[in-house]
């Protein structure tokens, strides 16, 4: 059920799809249930396939004048086998659970949360385990912002006045100052990045 207004298609969306094919692959038995806008969709999706069962519940928002991504997302099982995505022939496994909520009117002025858990990858000779990555951000303006990061493997906090395009070519041409030889510098112009890190 939906309308188009304006050439943009919106209204209720209720389906079982049963086959849909991506990259050669055929997904099966998925479930749709939600609203959809240009550039929005609000709702239930789940799949129960061999290779890819996931559930996600909640809202992708990602008009210009105030984006929002706000959901839930239980990863149960993936397999990548039928999707050839492994240069070196092995099959990455994975299954977790992931929670977002951000919103902001730029990626340079988005605040909010978000919580990876339980994040577990295999391939055929390594495994690995995170028990949870959280990622707080908090922005006041475009420059002016806060970051704090908390996982298994590392914990950090910045404070400072930045925009994210500016933050890896202002690390690169910290680390080319001192290891010339190593690091190369940047091939692009940034403005300045004042930050305060703190890691363990």
């Amino acid at each position: 059920q939906g309308h188009i207004n304006n050439g943009r298609v919106s209204g209720d969306v209720q389906a079982h799809i049963r086959q849909l094919t991506y990259n050669g692959y055929s997904y099966q038995d998925m479930h749709i249930n939600g609203r959809y806008e240009p550039q929005r969709y609000s709702g239930y999706i789940y799949i129960n396939d061999p290779h890819l069962n996931m559930a996600f519940n909640g809202t992708v928002d990602l008009h210009e004048h105030n984006p929002e991504i706000n959901f839930d997302l239980d990863c149960r099982h993936f397999d990548s086998t039928p999707l050839f995505l492994a240069k070196d022939g092995k099959p990455l496994e994975s299954r977790f659970k992931l929670a977002i909520d951000m919103e902001g009117s730029d990626p340079d002025r988005m605040s909010g949360y978000l919580v990876l858990d339980s994040l577990f990858l295999a391939t055929s000779r390594d495994s690995v385990l995170m028990q949870q990555l959280t990622l707080l951000v908090s922005a006041d303006g475009e420059y002016d912002k806060s970051i704090s990061l908390k996982s298994d493997y590392l914990t950090a906090e910045i404070d400072g006045t930045m925009r994210y395009r500016d933050l890896f070519p202002a690390m690169q041409a910290m680390l080319h100052h001192y290891i010339p030889t190593a690091i190369p510098a940047p091939k692009r112009k940034w403005q300045d990045v004042y930050v305060s890190l703190q890691a363990d």
